[in-house]
């Protein structure tokens, strides 16, 4: 019995032994792991091959309508300018809606003009690359006033009621309630305004707004940052204007003016800023130099 079971456990042996000496070699136990075994230095430059797109990014490109001709609006104007000049021309309208008496008689005008500007100034707002306060509101609340502009060409009791309407939804908005409404992609900006209430806003700023600000240099230290904002409307009043949705938009030496106007404008606010009085009078006269060669072509 003893032989035989020694017999047995031999072959077995032998058995395997055979079977290990022919099996493929085992790894080694994995050792410990370092970062840059497990991370490249600079993953986009180990990927191979363009990157694939992703096709509900790209329909949503797709679905936006943006104005491919916009200027850079920040380079023109800040986001706060734009809210402070919204502010302005909303107290504006208090003494021209101050009663159904008083809009009959020339307030619906103003009230005509200052709506046409809020629509004018609400559409910026929606393209401006800071996306200002009111941003996502913009496109609606832009077409709500210029449907209120166009109401005012009436003094009536209707557009009295629909201006009233207007004022107190931006009064609203500039408390901060949040206007819902349907909003339609811009199409031309001329449908928001004419170009009249652009012009009659530059020309206040000119005549009224700048010069007296630089009558000595006392007045000039306590009115830059009065100056550094009116700039910045001029410029803002300039580029639009020579769209060529409006008239002479498309006219050479218009946009020339223009240009000129909006570099002038540029220098003011940089000597403001610097409070460079003499660079500051220099800089007016500029201004105005490039309103009066407009005006001796163009009128409106």
């Amino acid at each position: 019995m003893q032989k035989r079971h020694l017999g047995v456990s031999w072959g077995l042996w032998t058995a395997c032994l055979a079977a290990a000496v022919a099996a493929p070699p085992r790894a080694l136990p994995p050792g410990p792991l370092e970062a840059d075994d497990v991370f490249f230095e600079d993953a986009r430059a180990s990927l191979a091959g363009e990157r694939e797109s992703d096709p509900a990014a790209a329909q949503g490109d797709e679905d936006q309508v943006g104005d491919d001709d916009a200027p850079d609006w920040s380079a023109i104007i800040t986001g706060d300018a734009l809210a402070d000049e919204v502010k302005r021309l909303a107290l504006s309208l208090d003494e021209p809606l101050a009663s159904q008496a008083t809009f009959g008689a020339g307030g619906h005008v103003r009230c005509r003009d200052t709506f046409s500007l809020l629509s004018i100034l609400f559409a910026v707002v929606a393209e401006h690359e800071e996306q200002p306060r009111w941003h996502a509101d913009a496109p609606a609340v832009r077409d709500a006033l210029a449907d209120a502009a166009a109401a005012c060409r009436a003094g009536d009791n209707q557009a009295y009621a629909a201006a009233l309407a207007q004022r107190q939804q931006l009064d609203d908005l500039i408390r901060g309630a949040r206007i819902a409404g349907p909003a339609s992609p811009l199409g031309r900006w001329s449908e928001l305004s004419e170009r009249g209430p652009l012009m009659r806003r530059l020309q206040l700023a000119v005549d009224e707004r700048i010069g007296p600000a630089l009558t000595d240099l006392r007045t000039f230290n306590r009115s830059v940052e009065h100056l550094d904002h009116e700039s910045q409307v001029i410029a803002l009043l300039g580029a639009i204007s020579c769209r060529e949705e409006f008239e002479f938009g498309d006219d050479e030496t218009f946009q020339d003016y223009s240009a000129e106007l909006g570099q002038a404008a540029d220098k003011l606010r940089g000597a403001a800023q610097r409070r460079d009085f003499e660079a500051a009078r220099s800089a007016e006269a500029a201004v105005v130099r490039a309103c009066a060669a407009c005006h001796a072509g163009y009128r409106g």
